[in-house]
């Protein structure tokens, strides 16, 4: 508990004599873009291009350690992209960086539980770089693990955590967004 209030101690420190304007524009989108995934699922976001070729990109980083790790390593890398991006922004002391690194990984997984809801229907356009047969990594993942009759489930979980991962970067941008209204600016 000590370390989460010292982290929320500097990100207010950080709030003094910033201009929340330009944040409350972000914001406005980050509300915009979860409302808009929220009620489709299928809906691109401007962040959509980005995670794809993350993804693709973690196929190919770890092609060499078997199928099913290379297979896993799209969503694996897909998801962990944004939280690396959040922890260099930490390192730098970009605090509404770090709100927006959560906010996008909830994006990611969000686009991820619609992958895997598609497991079983297949029915979603399937993009291989490199060439070679194109597979579902959800359909082949959870066949191999034998959990094909729960992709609705494992589905349902992804998007939950999305939404909360949504929720969160946006919560701590707001918060940060206020602070910068009610921090005075130092001296």
């Amino acid at each position: 508990m000590e370390f989460l209030r010292l982290q929320l101690a500097d990100a207010q420190a950080w709030c003094a004599g910033r201009s929340p304007w330009p944040r409350l524009v972000v914001l406005g989108l980050l509300v915009w873009l979860m409302v808009r995934q929220m009620g489709d699922g299928f809906y691109a976001t401007p962040l959509s291009g980005i995670n794809l070729g993350i993804h693709e990109a973690g196929h190919l980083l770890f092609r060499f350690a078997g199928d099913f790790v290379m297979t896993a390593a799209g969503t694996a890398t897909q998801v962990a992209a944004p939280l690396v991006a959040g922890y260099v922004l930490r390192r730098q002391g970009d605090w509404f960086g770090v709100a927006f690194a959560l906010f996008w990984c909830g994006v990611s997984l969000g686009e991820m539980s619609v992958y895997a809801g598609d497991a079983v229907a297949q029915a979603l356009p399937l993009v291989s770089v490199g060439g070679g047969e194109v597979h579902h990594d959800w359909a082949w993942m959870l066949g191999e693990l034998n959990l094909l009759d729960h992709t609705g489930a494992i589905s349902g979980l992804m998007a939950t955590g999305a939404v909360g991962l949504q929720a969160l970067g946006f919560g701590f941008g707001a918060w940060l967004v206020w602070c910068q209204f009610t921090t005075p600016s130092s001296p």
